[in-house]
């Protein structure tokens, strides 16, 4: 709902008198609401609802307090410099501290109810602050809000009772002013610096912060800011207008730390943004949780970004000890930072005034809530700030070294969650200062991703240090690699790519070494080194790998896209190309990944030759054809005699060889070769003269053959042929004899044009 209901129960659980009479408020039942934003003005009459900010005490049992002068300590004083639980015995309890670190120097605003400044336990740290009283825009604000609560209660500030609502015995308290005129005055009271505490709340809150004798920071100076009224309800602009005070007033380089223990149950962003220009001017902000038992993410200030969120602890007797454990009513999850002690604390109160009897001074109460919790941490930074210096361009680095200090020396997983099923859970991460440096804890997220026969190892540290920057050491096994790091991640090469790996981490400082931290990893297998050696149309690739069970390799060819899936570190590619220049890939695969490497091959078989060669003769040339060989890209054919007189080499597939003598026959013969160097292991031979077209030289024997169809010239002039004895010549025809012999036939042929006399010999074969 936009606004919720806010209502007090309070009772005093028993009366206590050692010396100094101790209140114990009983019942505190608060929550924070909002309603959508609205621009400020300073009219009582205003119309839109404000979002309402609630402080966060919640329910407790009373407890004894004080004596005079200290018969012991808040147990949450005792909890956070030691590293256990507290002592089951009260009288056993203590808090130390060291010189120089009692928050001395160090202001801290307490963004309340208001401090009752003349408590005796404050010894006059608390100097003027803020009031909405005295400020006459938060004033209206409050007023407004309040009266739209008789018409519209889901959206007002419920009017505060003149008497707290527990009691003890029928005796009912006071409080130090009447609510119905203190809350919402009818001016501006400029004299208020909100020093005086009409609901007790900020009292005690700050009284945990720097009180001496229940105050974390027993020295610190305490300025109040008062945003909430008489039962801890203020509008936005009650807060902005506090915190924005906060920002006039701070210089950059002092020593400030700013508590809230109050909330909205959304985000605010105009809360957000002062928040963010506090951290960005160099101070700390501290918040509550808050009390709803459910995520502090998407709340204001709990959530926001930068500030120190805080949940609570209470402590349990389990078997005769004191157990931390986280109450119900905490907010928790990731958008809240640390525990710190919440839960029946003892701290000062403002004012107790029993009807029919005297006033109380200096009085102790007990309250419980996230309220409580978020100002032992501010105590603890204050004190922190006595140990650094600051400049004065200081900056939001002041937070995050702030940050970095509180994991160092908060106690890791000393907390037990209230309930173990929530998805999200506020980091096991436990208040403490000047504890004893303890065994550490267990590295938290702990992953080894594989890479090629390698691994790399990361985590996430603790959540707290407990005293001292740890080491880690990382172990491996089988390989018995190690590591030793302070940094959060180990890289480890060599590995087998078919081994898995148990991976060990453990956190090391000098108090001991923490359970370790396992996880496994199976590095992926790595191919290398590979060779491909060639051959006549085939590529061998071999390479180097583990082999091993779940490690297949497959080798690819391209161009072509040949394929060879094997167990093995060998594939015998065929069919392919001479002089081809090829890609070799081969991959090696297991179930986590898959490496892989690549050469470059070319196929360097003797290419092939044409066997057949046409030829084409003219007057002193030839002209010679053949068919492209297959196997080989791009081969170079080569063409000459026998002593080299006659050549052509070519990528072509035709030639002319010119300057021949006509009639004389010439040997010629076709090679090939490859530009890898490759060369044919045959050549084709072909016998052919200039100027005659020889057309056959194999006839039968005891038949007639025409002449022309065994010699042909190319010039017309005048032909003569003549025989060798064997063979005769009748009627321009040959006849052969009867019997295998070789015949001779020559032709002559007369000039004629521009063709010269020419002539020729031609061996037949009589078959």
């Amino acid at each position: 709902m936009l606004n919720g209901k806010h209502s007090q129960c309070r009772c005093v659980a028993g009366s206590t008198c050692v010396k100094r009479i101790v209140a114990c408020i009983a019942t505190f039942v608060l929550c924070a609401t909002i309603a959508p934003l609205h621009t400020v003005t300073a009219r009582a009459t205003e119309v839109a609802p404000e979002p309402i900010a609630r402080s966060y005490p919640t329910q407790t049992s009373g407890v004894a307090g004080f004596g005079s002068p200290n018969d012991g300590i808040p147990w949450g004083l005792d909890r956070i410099d030691q590293r256990t639980s507290i002592s089951s015995v009260a009288a056993q309890r203590s808090y130390t501290y060291a010189s120089g670190t009692t928050g001395a120097g160090v202001t801290v605003y307490v963004v309340d109810s208001g401090v009752q400044a003349n408590h005796s336990d404050f010894g006059g740290r608390v100097v003027n602050g803020w009031s909405y009283r005295a400020d006459n825009a938060a004033r209206l604000s409050y007023i407004s809000s309040r009266n739209r609560y008789a018409s519209d209660p889901d959206n007002g500030i419920a009017p505060c009772s003149n008497t707290y609502d527990f009691e003890d015995g029928g005796i009912r308290y006071q409080r130090q002013f009447n609510p119905a005129v203190f809350d919402g005055p009818s001016s501006v009271v400029a004299n208020d610096f909100g020093t005086t505490d009409n609901d007790g709340h900020g009292t005690h809150v700050a009284g945990i912060v720097g009180g001496t004798l229940a105050g974390v920071a027993k020295e610190a100076t305490i300025v109040p800011v008062r945003v909430l009224d008489s039962c801890g309800a203020g509008t936005l602009t009650m807060i902005l207008n506090g915190l924005n005070w906060i920002l006039q007033r701070h210089t950059a380089g002092n020593k400030a730390v700013v508590n809230l223990s109050l909330g909205f149950t959304t985000e605010v962003p105009e809360v957000d943004a002062v928040i963010t220009q506090m951290i960005n001017k160099g101070m700390i902000v501290v918040a509550a949780s808050g009390n709803r038992g459910a995520s502090a993410c998407g709340t204001t200030p709990a959530g926001t970004l930068g500030t120190f969120s805080v949940g609570s602890t209470y402590t349990a007797s389990v078997n005769g000890a004191f157990v931390d454990r986280e109450p119900s009513f905490s907010n928790y999850g990731d958008c809240v930072d640390l525990f710190a002690p919440g839960t029946q604390i003892v701290s000062p109160w403002s004012y107790l005034h029993p009807e029919n009897s005297s006033v109380v001074a200096s009085a102790f109460a007990t309250m419980s809530g996230t309220s409580m919790a978020a100002p032992h941490v501010s105590g603890v930074l204050a004190r922190y700030l006595n140990t650094v210096s600051l400049s004065a361009n200081a900056d939001a680095s002041v937070s995050s070294n702030a940050w970095t200090w509180t994991q160092l020396h908060a106690t890791c997983n000393a907390v037990s969650y209230f309930s173990n099923s929530r998805v999200m859970q506020t980091p096991n991460r436990l208040l403490a200062i000047g504890a004893p440096v303890t065994t550490p804890c267990v590295p938290r997220n702990l992953t080894a991703t594989p890479d090629v026969e390698s691994a790399t190892v990361s985590w996430s540290a603790p959540v707290a240090h407990n005293g001292e920057v740890p080491t880690y050491e990382v172990s491996l096994s089988p390989s018995g690699k190690s590591c030793v790091t302070t940094q959060l991640t180990c890289a480890f090469t060599g590995l087998f790519g078919d081994t898995p790996y148990t991976v060990s981490v453990i956190t090391r400082n000098s108090a001991g070494t923490s359970n370790a931290a396992v996880t496994t990893v199976t590095p992926i297998p790595s191919v290398s080194q590979l060779e491909v050696v060639p051959g006549d149309g085939t590529l061998v690739a071999r390479w180097t790998a583990v082999v091993g069970p779940g490690v297949t390799f497959t080798a690819v060819v391209t161009p072509g896209g040949a394929r060879c899936v094997t167990t093995t570190t060998t594939c015998v590619f065929e069919g392919l190309t001479n002089d081809q220049v090829y890609n070799v890939t081969v991959t090696g695969e297991n179930t986590v990944g898959a490496s892989t490497t690549n050469a470059v091959a070319v196929p360097n078989g003797a290419p092939k030759v044409p066997t057949v060669v046409r030829t084409t003769t003219g007057i002193g040339r030839v002209s010679f054809r053949w068919n492209p060989i297959i196997g080989s890209v791009n081969p170079t054919y080569v063409l000459s005699t026998r002593d080299g007189q006659y050549s052509c080499t070519t990528t072509s597939t035709s030639c002319t060889i010119r300057g021949l003598t006509n009639g004389k026959f010439q040997s010629f013969y076709l090679s090939t070769r490859t530009t890898a160097g490759g060369e044919s292991l045959t050549r084709t031979r072909v016998r052919v003269a200039a100027g005659f077209k020889v057309r056959q030289t194999s006839v039968k024997r005891s038949t007639r053959v025409s002449l022309t169809s065994l010699v042909t010239p190319i010039s017309r002039g005048r032909i003569t042929w003549r025989t060798s004895p064997g063979c005769r010549i009748a009627g321009g025809q040959l006849i052969t004899p009867n019997r295998r012999t070789t015949c001779s036939l020559t032709v002559s042929v007369g000039a004629s044009g521009g063709s010269p006399a020419m002539s020729t010999r031609v061996t037949l074969d009589i078959r």
